[in-house]
């Protein structure tokens, strides 16, 4: 750098180049906003596995909860920044009032159970929260929508979920 004023801000400022970044105006198409995906039916795990790509794209973070077919008992975590998506198996959805589990379970968590607690699929239930720019709420829905089971799926009940191909959470059992 030289040694003059003039010159060393000229240099500072063609070291500095690659660091500094015109500001755009956002568009409104890329507007930061929020998604939230819900589902009460639970997610055939190789389908998801194949629907991950459509929702990732534009996606900043992302942070919830998914019920996956083949392990009915337990509840799954999904969180990702940019286009990296973590799913692992979390802790077990609680099983009905008045069962050894319900019973052991913290009131707060007894609460959370409550308000969003189904007749018939308990407190079982899939919710994601996608924060991004320019998110594209449809396809990110349509793809997890697409990766639900069938209703000849469901109709096979909990035995007949677990046999489904899991390329997700394979490892946690050793596989």
């Amino acid at each position: 750098m030289q040694a003059d004023g003039h010159g060393q801000a000229e240099a500072w400022a063609a070291w500095m180049e690659p660091a500094i970044s015109a500001y755009a105006h956002p568009h409104p198409d890329r507007a930061v906003s929020t998604f939230v995906w819900r589902s009460r039916r639970p997610v055939h795990p190789e389908r998801l596995t194949e629907a991950l790509g459509d929702t990732t794209l534009g996606v900043l973070r992302s942070r919830g909860h998914l019920w996956l077919a083949n392990r009915p008992e337990s509840a799954a975590t999904w969180r990702s920044a940019g286009g990296h998506p973590e799913i692992r198996e979390a802790d077990h959805w609680l099983e009905a009032p008045a069962s050894p589990a319900w019973e052991a379970a913290s009131p707060q968590r007894r609460t959370l159970a409550c308000w969003f607690w189904d007749a018939y699929y308990g407190e079982r239930r899939n919710e994601i929260v996608f924060t991004g720019a320019g998110l594209d709420a449809d396809r990110i829905g349509g793809a997890l929508d697409s990766a639900l089971l069938t209703d000849s799926e469901l109709s096979l009940g909990h035995e007949g979920w677990r046999t489904l191909n899991d390329p997700l959470l394979r490892d946690a059992e050793g596989h």
